[in-house]
């Protein structure tokens, strides 16, 4: 009895001894896969970085224009040229230029895309080796890469009025007309080219520069749909918050800039962004509102009194202010500010020297985007049109003015605002590419961009 008991255990023990080789093969196995596989993944996640800041590279190159294209693929090209790290295999080398730009993604790619306001980069297939996983078979893999970056514009940031191609830069007028009588939605007085610009202190009193002396004011008013149809009167919403018609209202302008409203390239059948439910957009084509000669109290309270008479919630409120007009405290920022040491607002819109804004001017409220549209459809009469977007100018809120023409520089009892000026330039002024705190949206097409990871 004893002896088959023996002979019983004996038989257990290369049973186990079995078992135990079999389980050590595979957790051998199991551990070489999982050490190895996750080599491949954090190479996978080195090269996904690495094409997310090759796109976004080629992306600061990018304007909107064709011409900006080849630019921004061999910025991106570049990038990894010097950044990508070598793949297991002896004598790797990242493909050619041409390679990346042949149309064949299986050997990398990148593309340009949405009106050259998008670039896409495919990186190469790089192959990992495996070292414990040799042992089970799996001798290497290949990781790949895409991402794409776009081109943006701060969403906040459109303002309701119009200005005319051929406005100089300089100064210009937000303000009723003198004898409140109704006047063209697109004010004449300072759009053609032959008009100076105009600097704090050039005229009027205490310096009202254009809105000392113009009878009308400079700007006209454009009909811009907001997404919420309770939010009216529209103009003052646009001026408080900024456009927000989604799809965008304003459309990216098209590699070939119209004078007039298009559909698809004729002018034929042009569809006008409309205001009424469901919200259409237009093909790059806006419509005016119609002026009645009394526009400054939505200008005031899209800037000061948004929610009622005696609230403080306009744009430009800062409660940190010391400066008070009409019982408000009011940003006291200058477009000065932004502008190189030594150098003049005067000096900068007449062209006398060549420098760059500053683009934190962009997170300033007092900055935003205005419409420009061709000098050769403004209209002679009152009453409202449409009109093609051609390009956007910046504009900056500059001075608050009383009824009578003088500038306000301290709270006054019983002064009421009659006039805003603002300065208005090309976006030529500002860098390329900027840093923006707040929300974006679609790309206006000209002036500077927001460069955000899209895939």
């Amino acid at each position: 009895m004893r002896r088959l008991v023996r002979l019983a255990r004996e038989g257990d023990t290369g049973a186990v001894a079995v078992i135990v080789a079999v389980a050590a093969t595979a957790l051998f196995a199991f551990g070489a896969m999982a050490v190895d596989m996750g080599n491949a993944w954090a190479r996978k996640r080195l090269t996904q970085t690495d094409a997310d800041l090759a796109a976004l590279a080629g992306a600061a190159q990018l304007t909107g224009k064709s011409s900006s294209e080849d630019p921004a693929k061999l910025a991106a090209w570049n990038w990894l040229d010097k950044n990508l790290p070598n793949d297991d295999q002896s004598g790797f080398t990242l493909n050619s230029y041409a390679q990346y730009t042949d149309g064949d993604e299986t050997n990398g790619e990148i593309t340009v895309s949405n009106n050259y306001a998008k670039i896409t980069v495919v990186v190469q297939p790089r192959n990992v080796s495996f070292g414990l996983a040799n042992a089970i078979g799996f001798k290497s893999v290949d990781v790949r890469a895409t991402a794409a970056a776009g081109l943006f514009s701060p969403a906040d940031k459109i303002f309701p009025y119009l200005l005319a191609d051929g406005t100089p830069p300089g100064l210009a007028c937000l303000k009723d007309t003198s004898n409140g009588q109704a006047k063209p939605d697109v004010m004449r007085a300072a759009f053609l080219p032959q008009a100076k610009p105009v600097d704090p202190g050039s005229g009027g009193n205490n310096g009202g520069g254009n809105c000392a002396g113009s009878i009308e004011g400079n700007f006209g008013f454009a009909n811009i749909p907001r997404n919420s149809k309770t939010e009216t009167p529209e103009l003052p919403y646009n001026i408080r918050y900024g456009a927000d018609h989604n799809p965008a209202v304003i459309n990216p302008i098209p590699p070939t800039e119209p004078t007039v409203c298009i559909k698809d390239g004729n002018p034929t059948g042009a569809i006008l962004d409309s205001n009424k439910a469901p919200y259409i957009d237009g093909f790059n084509c806006i419509g005016s509102q119609s002026v009645t000669g009394q526009n400054m109290p939505d200008i005031v309270q899209g800037l000061v009194h948004f929610s009622g008479p005696n609230a403080c919630d306009g744009r430009l409120i800062d409660t940190a202010s010391t400066l008070v007009i009409d019982g408000c405290p009011i940003s006291t920022d200058k477009f000065a500010t932004y502008l190189p040491v030594g150098t003049t607002p005067a000096q900068l819109l007449s062209g006398s020297v060549t420098s760059v804004i500053n683009q934190a001017i962009v997170n300033d409220p007092r900055f935003g985007f205005v419409p420009v549209i061709s000098s050769q459809t403004l209209p002679q009469q009152g009453g409202s049109n449409v009109y093609a977007i051609i390009n956007f100018y910046g504009v900056y809120y500059h001075d608050f003015f009383d009824q009578q023409g003088n500038l306000i520089t301290s709270d006054e009892k019983n002064v009421k605002i009659g006039a805003v000026d603002a300065y208005v330039f090309p976006l030529g002024f500002l860098p390329n590419e900027i840093i923006y705190k707040g929300a974006v949206g679609s790309y206006i097409g000209v002036g500077p961009h927001v460069s955000r990871l899209v895939e």
